[in-house]
């Protein structure tokens, strides 16, 4: 049988791609509708497909969602496992997915209560896609400022929180994802809320107080009017009537917050959303108990209860048993109430037991992160060790030793990869120091590598980022600019001569007078970078055969 040809195995190459990413966006939609467990699966085919192929790239693509989808569980150590292996994948290869391992790393350490250290690494993902003023990932460094909101808020560092919300907002907007930015005034409405809450009981004046409630109404209308202009999403709409119902019960504006948790229990009904659903109910519950409609208070409450029975909602549970054994109490039920107090003391018991095991399962857990993170530490050190070691055999190997400007190998590599004819917008100058044989057999090579040393300085102060410098041999150097014309190049390479010229040779050695000849050529499109340093030298010599010191153009 015939060994398959290259064609061949780049078009199974190109077809383990295509089928690798559309799994990968099949469990992205699956998560989008909320059936996580199905989007599990297909990250986890995706995965196992791309390990068959021994092809790291993508398995490390896999291993990045995989991660994500794992954190919804959640299974926090699993999600860790496959993000770190992912991280290490992206950091080898210089991969700027990198940023956005570190960024849901930092989002398992934030499910896991780790605020602070998630923090670090949001940070540092930010420190990859940020270059100065400028993003270049728009999308993911407007997710890292939305989870340093998040953080922020849990840490109870409301300013820092809303700086982070009020940088991702326009990040967001660059992108087009205004449901987010609808999500982002949700949590902003949040801050204003817990700082209203705080504000009861405490000696802050009514003017303040009702000035940080209107910036919570404000953000709220904001965001349902964008979700009404731009997404149409019940979620949001749930969300948002949520955070206004939350804002007047905190205000005591309890009729009114009735309305609005009405109106989030619609959107959570149409989406059929099972603690949403008892969320509002239980709220609208507790807000009737609190305004003596006893009556209304136990239909929502029971109604409640069915759904948590129903759909096994044990976290909701403790929090309704309390309210439905108060609003009994209150109706004169003593037996029915304290059958309800009996079974939140008793879901009260088992939730410490829970927290308990939950905490050493977490203690556990913390000591496999804490591995993970000083592992990746270290890759990280090894990495800036491994960079800077390049950086300076880089150096080594295209910087001249004794000038410090680049050698005749980087010149010869950069011409290599200009095109065949130079474009208009190059120029090229050739300069020579005049009489340097003279200078070495009058003052020594010692003092003539001193003139090289200084001549390579005076270069490397005019010169530009993009120029390139560089040593041609002997006493020769050759400045290459781009975005000058023949005129332009000339009247640069005149300042320089002048500053040469005027330069305080005398450090060098008493006595000491250096000068220079140079010629420039400016291309015309039509000629190549040889045939461009060839036209330089001969105004060189031109230069040159006038007497020195001085400038010529190439005709």
């Amino acid at each position: 049988m015939p060994a398959p040809n290259q064609s061949d195995a780049t078009q199974s190459a190109t077809s383990l791609d295509v089928s690798f990413r559309a799994q990968l966006e099949q469990a992205e939609q699956a998560r989008r509708k909320g059936a996580i467990n199905d989007a599990i699966a297909l990250a986890a085919d995706a995965l196992a497909s791309a390990q068959a192929a021994a092809r790291p790239d993508l398995v490390a693509l896999a291993q990045l969602d995989l991660g994500n989808l794992h954190r919804y569980v959640p299974n926090a150590l699993e999600s860790f496992r496959l993000l770190h292996a992912a991280e290490k994948h992206f950091r080898e290869t210089a991969d700027p997915l990198i940023a956005k391992a570190l960024a849901r790393q930092g989002m398992t350490l934030g499910d896991m209560g780790d605020h602070t250290r998630a923090l670090d690494l949001y940070r540092e993902a930010l420190g990859g896609i940020e270059a100065g003023d400028a993003v270049t990932d728009n999308a993911l460094a407007a997710t890292c400022y939305g989870a340093i909101g998040v953080a922020c808020t849990q840490l109870d560092d409301f300013e820092q929180a809303e700086q982070a919300y009020r940088k991702a907002i326009p990040l967001y907007d660059a992108t087009g994802n205004q449901e987010s930015i609808c999500f982002v005034y949700n949590n902003l409405a949040i801050l204003r809320i817990r700082t209203v809450e705080k504000m009861n009981g405490a000696e802050i004046g009514h003017a303040d107080r009702a000035r940080v409630a209107d910036d919570a109404f404000a953000f709220i209308e904001e965001g349902l009017s964008r979700n009404q202009q731009h997404v149409r999403s019940i979620m949001l709409t749930g969300a948002l009537q949520n955070s206004r119902g939350n804002l007047l019960a905190a205000l005591g504006r309890l009729e009114e917050s009735l309305v609005a948790i009405g109106d989030a229990l619609s959107a959570y009904r149409e989406m059929n959303l099972p603690r949403g659903i008892v969320d509002a109910l239980s709220n609208l519950g507790e807000t009737h108990c609190k305004l003596g409609n006893l009556d209304q208070s136990l239909q929502y409450l029971q109604e409640a209860e069915v759904l948590v029975h129903q759909h096994q909602l044990k976290d909701h549970e403790r929090k309704l048993q309390q309210l439905l054994a108060e609003t009994l109490e209150q109706r004169g039920d003593a037996a029915q109430a304290l059958k309800h107090f009996k079974r939140f003391h008793q879901l009260e018991t088992e939730s410490q037991r829970h927290d308990t095991q939950r905490k050493l399962q977490q203690l556990a857990l913390r000591a496999e992160i804490e591995q993970a993170l000083a592992e990746a530490k270290r890759q990280r050190e090894r990495s800036a060790e491994l960079a800077a070691s390049n950086q300076t055999l880089d150096r080594i190997a295209h910087e001249d030793a004794l000038t410090g400007v680049s050698n005749r190998r980087r010149l010869d590599t950069w011409a290599g990869n200009q095109p065949a004819a130079l474009p208009t917008g190059f120029a090229v100058a050739l300069l020579d120091i005049d009489h340097f044989k003279k200078i070495n057999d009058t003052h020594s090579h010692a003092i003539g590598d001193a003139v090289l040393r200084e001549i390579g300085a005076l270069l490397k102060s005019q010169a530009r980022n993009e120029d390139l410098v560089a040593r041609y041999g002997g006493e020769e150097f050759v400045v290459v600019l781009r975005g000058v014309s023949g005129p332009q190049m000339a009247e640069r390479m005149e300042r320089l001569r002048a500053a040469v010229e005027r330069h305080d040779w005398g450090r060098v050695v008493t006595g000491l007078a250096v000068t220079t000849s140079i010629g420039v050529a400016a291309a015309d499109g039509a000629l190549a970078f040889r045939e461009l340093v060839e036209r330089a030298d001969t105004a060189l010599y031109a230069a040159k055969s006038a007497g020195r010191n001085r400038v010529v153009t190439a005709a």
